[in-house]
């Protein structure tokens, strides 16, 4: 063991350090930690994101340069740093779920306003004033992704995967996830053990709709008479709003719709498929919302790209014509049937795979706005051809700062100005960097 002391934090949450001339990350640590260390590997990374971080980030370059990224194995602590807090999970340091719960929430906001800054200036696009983190909290997220797997004996682990392996975290709480989606971990393990074979895996996606939980297990299992009627059962003992399983030689298997999972805009009443997928923040989804409308103002023609089931279309001016896109089917037809019952009459949609066939200028003309929110690979095609485009205002939400800044460079380089950048704290205690950024063309 080696005490070394850590000096600033990387983009993936890990402490940064210096052990024997060469830059190592340390999972779990802050700014000012004096801590012991053996170097474990030296491996091919991402730059210290650790699993389940944005891509688009660059890695750190002499970690880059050196062909890979060196990691280290974390003994005692014997001086914490300034900004070190306890965390509020016992599971905290082994589930892959949360990366950063030991940081105050005050340094976290002021290092993710700095890694879009980072990112930024990577590119060359300087002199922008990023603006004050708009912040997240606890239990607060409305979304998860998890695993539930069975052992030999039908005994059922339910959890998140534990950073950068595959072993399985049994969860006993989760204090990230809105209170209503925790406390159907517990009775979830219980109702799926026995019902998967040995060894047996499927995925749960859980989402809290405004009218309740919706929940879809997906694995390769054929449901017998049992598993469906304790399913039933357990649906309807947590009111939830529907449970799905999907997979297997039956497709998509409806259990129960007690009610239907329904996101609730003005003008939008819009029933989500599935697994769809929502923002996972519903205080920061307000803040994008509201953000949007002002910048919406007056705006006659709109265009809404990669438009999911709507989040964004819904902050946009009630009496504007919109056209919303995006490659999934199934959220543009929810999209669709909500704007109807919405009565939302100027609301076009269509289905388009953005990455591959993006608008082109003659397409694009003709609008006002413009907004994106492109997966973490961002929209670098579309985003060559708004460049070229005269649309006088842009307004684009990113998961991803590095790809971010890569589109951003080029639509300034087209001659729009970047106006405004506010980071959103919607991935809280994750090192992951929600933004929302708007663009003018002078």
């Amino acid at each position: 063991m080696t005490l070394v002391r850590i000096d600033a934090l990387g983009s993936g949450g890990d402490g940064i350090a210096m052990l024997d001339g060469q830059q190592v990350f340390v999972p779990f640590t802050a700014p000012g930690d004096e801590v012991d260390v053996t170097l474990q590997k030296v491996a091919r990374d991402d730059g210290g994101r650790g699993r389940g971080a944005s891509r688009g980030r660059k890695p750190d370059a002499a970690a880059a340069k050196a062909g890979g990224v060196a990691r280290v194995k974390v003994g005692k602590l014997h001086v914490a740093g300034p900004d070190r807090v306890a965390p509020a999970c016992r599971h905290f340091g082994s589930c892959g779920g949360c990366a950063v719960q030991h940081l105050s929430d005050d340094f976290m906001a002021d290092w993710k306003r700095q890694q879009v800054q980072a990112a930024l200036g990577r590119r060359g696009v300087d002199g922008i004033a990023v603006a004050e983190t708009f912040r997240g909290g606890p239990a607060r997220r409305r979304r998860a992704g998890l695993t539930a797997q069975s052992d030999n004996r039908g005994a059922v682990r339910l959890g998140f995967h534990a950073r950068g392996s595959r072993e399985l975290v049994d969860l006993q709480e989760c204090p990230v996830l809105e209170p209503e989606l925790a406390r159907l971990i517990a009775p979830l393990r219980q109702v799926l053990a026995g019902k998967l074979a040995a060894k047996e895996s499927a995925r749960i996606a859980i989402n809290l709709t405004d009218t309740g939980a919706d929940i879809q297990i997906e694995g390769a299992f054929d449901p017998g008479p049992d598993m469906l009627m304790d399913l039933a059962a357990f649906a309807d003992d947590f009111d939830l709003a529907r449970l799905t399983l999907t997979g297997g030689s039956m497709g998509q298997v409806p259990i129960a719709t007690r009610r239907p999972p329904t996101l609730e805009w003005p003008g939008l009443h819009v029933v989500a498929p599935p697994g769809t997928f929502l923002q996972a923040d519903k205080v920061v989804e307000a803040e994008m919302q509201r953000r949007i409308a002002i910048a919406a103002t007056g705006a006659k023609r709109v265009i809404d790209l990669f438009s999911g089931i709507g989040t964004l279309t819904a902050a946009l001016p009630q009496t504007a014509e919109v056209l919303a896109l995006d490659s999934a089917a199934d959220a543009i037809r929810a999209l669709r049937v909500g704007a109807d019952k919405g009565r939302r009459t100027w609301l076009k949609t269509a289905v388009r795979n953005l990455m591959h066939d993006p608008l082109i200028e003659s397409e694009l003309a003709g609008h006002d706005l413009v907004i994106l929110d492109p997966p973490a690979a961002g929209a670098r095609a579309q985003a060559e051809t708004l460049a070229r485009s005269d649309v006088p205002r842009i307004v684009y939400v990113s998961c991803a700062p590095g790809t971010f800044a890569r589109d951003a460079r080029m639509l300034i380089d087209g001659g729009y100005r970047l106006t405004s950048v506010t980071p959103l704290d919607q991935f809280f205690w994750s090192p992951e960097i929600e933004l929302l950024a708007v663009f003018d063309r002078p």
